[in-house]
């Protein structure tokens, strides 16, 4: 006998029945099934929003947003421009986001970038902007990230709307092979500023430096995120004559960090040293200048079990590095990239390599993961090292195998 229709929707409403069943459903059959009933809606819909890929998804649940996001020709590269853009289109407002609410408070990890952001999404990002001023867009959010390897400028505008009093991860990946990481300065600045104003639960804060490059040049074309800073509060603009570790300062001691050399002043430094939690370092050299160390105490960086340097423009550089016993006497884990301008005569350089895997070995004697990877081009040809040659790590921990897969100018 067939069960009452009331009856059967009870039974399909059960959560050990749906749990069961979406086992073996793919996300859009799970999507499918939570449209066909409110309360299977609200029973399946969180955990499809928990993890969101890309901007164009948080876009599609606002029609303007997503209208906004697909305009062409928009002429945010002047002030003019800016202004005009501004002024003839309408302010988002809550009726905007009437759908969006439904889904936010789901949200708690959002990677911005899933394929690359595109220019596209300026005129939506201004708009969202602008309105983040006035209320959380994401208020249950934990994590964002610009992870993946993509070959444009980074943007803070991608991720300043987001911000929340939640959040506890921000990760802009550096990647060891990108000399286009180019964020002008009054941008990183808006960005820590927010961070430091918004974000008091931060234990991640992984940022890329203004202007990576070899010869780092100032951008000529205006900011977008400087120029609406500006129209939204120019009081922000006598703050943001600060250096960028003024901003940093004042938050919680993290336990993943990862800056700019040029961020690093050195009372600053000093203070990363006293960090209680501080696990993860990475510094990314922005400049052809080495670090200005302070004196740290043998008790320093207490729980630093992951240095990282990236882009190091000499082999002096990480030689001084390695003579603060407290900063590298501690870590299991060591990546060391260094610049193209390390790279010399083939033998001065191979000679210089093998001087520094002797102090690694000597000097960081809990080191059971060693990545090094030098930065070449085909001017140069490629390190090659005999396996008696590793012999200086000998004393070490090395697991057997490399964490990555080796190119043929990585020593690992």
């Amino acid at each position: 006998m067939t069960m009452p229709p009331a009856v059967s929707i009870q039974v399909l409403r059960t959560p050990e029945l749906i749990q069961s069943v979406c086992r073996y459903a793919s996300i859009g059959d799970k999507a499918c099934l939570a449209q066909s009933d409110r309360r299977l809606f609200y029973m399946l819909m969180p955990a499809l929003w928990e993890h969101v890929k890309g901007l164009a998804r948080l876009f599609a649940l606002s029609p303007y947003l997503e209208e906004m996001s697909k305009v062409e020709g928009h002429g945010l590269y002047t002030t003019a421009g800016i202004d005009e853009f501004i002024a003839s289109h309408k302010p988002l407002d809550n009726d905007d986001f009437a759908r969006f609410d439904i889904y936010s408070p789901w949200i708690r990890h959002l990677e911005v970038c899933e394929y690359g952001a595109t220019p596209e999404y300026e005129p939506a990002l201004s708009l969202l902007y602008i309105f983040s001023n006035r209320r959380t867009i994401l208020p249950n959010i934990v994590s964002i990230s610009m992870t993946v390897h993509f070959n444009f400028r980074t943007d803070p505008i991608c991720v300043i709307p987001f911000l929340s009093d939640s959040l506890q991860e921000l990760d802009f990946s550096i990647t060891s092979a990108m000399s286009n990481w180019d964020t002008p300065l009054a941008e990183s600045k808006i960005l820590l500023r927010s961070v430091s104003v918004k974000c008091f639960q931060l234990k991640t804060f992984c940022f890329t430096p203004p202007g990576v490059s070899y010869f780092p040049q100032p951008r000529s074309t205006i900011s977008l995120l400087d120029t609406l800073t500006q129209r939204i509060d120019p009081s922000i603009q006598e703050q943001l004559d600060n250096p960028p570790w003024y901003f940093i300062a004042p938050m919680q001691p993290l336990v993943r960090f990862a800056t700019s050399a040029s961020f690093l002043e050195p009372s600053f430094f000093a203070s990363i040293g006293n960090w209680p939690s501080l696990e993860y370092f990475e510094v990314l050299f922005d400049t052809e200048d080495g670090l200005d160390l302070p004196d740290l105490s043998a008790t320093a960086f207490p729980a630093l079990n992951h240095l990282g340097l990236h882009q190091v423009p000499n082999w002096d550089t990480a030689e001084e590095i390695w003579d603060t016993s407290s900063l590298v006497s501690k870590p299991t884990s060591v990546k060391l990239n260094m610049a193209e301008t390390c790279i010399e005569h083939e033998e001065q350089s191979i000679d210089k390599l093998l001087s520094f895997l002797h102090v690694i070995g000597a000097r960081s004697p809990y080191v059971q993961n060693l990545w090094i990877h030098v930065e070449n081009d085909n001017n140069y040809p490629a390190y090659e090292l005999l396996a008696s040659d590793l012999d200086q790590l000998e004393g070490l921990p090395l697991g057997n195998r490399a964490p990555e897969p080796a190119e043929e100018h990585d020593v690992y």
